[in-house]
């Protein structure tokens, strides 16, 4: 890792402490002065700022902290879903037994967290759950019911202590979520105004694709 090698002394600096760089077309960060496009290019940057704090006779315990705390991401709400793969599995089931699934397939997924609160993304995202795939096994408690403030949206909801564990990870590292966790599939959000005592939930395998994060906009309806 660069931080190593800066650390040891054994790198010397890309960018001499005299040189300036000014590129009108690299957004640039007014507080820090690194350029805020992308990780990559604060990580290149920070790490010539801790080059230059060594030279300066700084210790490699400062000089790493510094750069750390220069490649910080900019906090920003999130949205972190995974979509559900065998949605038409799911799609047929219900359409069987008379109930309208009008979210399309790759639309169907399950939320992890909804945060209104801005986070630093690298921060909270894990390593670990980056998988490319999550299974929840067929059984286990399932049932329907309807979320939404006009109880417009019908869910099939289920248990997985993945998803529950993940959320809550979410949560301790600064995230936020208005309502209570409860893992579920959103199937229809047209107010279907069938006897949903009648439906028999799917019970068999879900699976879901890698996390998904998505910046919240503001024109967004609530998850």
């Amino acid at each position: 890792m660069a931080y190593d090698e800066y650390a040891k002394g054994t790198l010397t600096p890309i960018i001499e402490a005299e040189e300036e760089v000014d590129d009108p077309l690299i957004p640039v960060d007014p507080t820090t002065g690194l350029p805020t496009q992308n990780r990559e290019s604060r990580l290149f940057a920070a790490n010539d700022i801790a080059a230059r704090l060594l030279t300066d006779g700084a210790s490699a315990l400062v000089a790493v902290a510094e750069a750390q705390r220069l490649t910080d991401a900019e906090p920003r709400p999130v949205y972190i879903s995974r979509r559900l793969i065998n949605a038409q599995d799911v799609r047929e089931h219900f359409e069987k037994q008379g109930l309208p699934v009008t979210v399309a397939n790759d639309r169907q997924r399950v939320t992890v967290i909804y945060s209104k609160t801005p986070v630093d993304w690298f921060k909270a995202s894990g390593g670990i759950w980056n998988a490319a795939e999550l299974k929840v096994e067929a059984g286990g408690p399932r049932m329907m019911d309807r979320f939404g403030p006009n109880e417009n949206a019908v869910v099939l909801m289920f248990a997985s202590g993945e998803l529950s564990w993940r959320h809550r990870e979410l949560l301790e590292a600064g995230c936020s979520h208005d309502f209570d966790y409860h893992c579920h599939i959103t199937l229809n959000y047209n107010g279907w105004d069938g006897d949903l005592s009648t439906i028999q939930p799917y019970k068999g395998e879900l699976r879901f694709s890698f996390e998904d994060w998505q910046e919240i906009q503001e024109d967004w309806s609530g998850k």
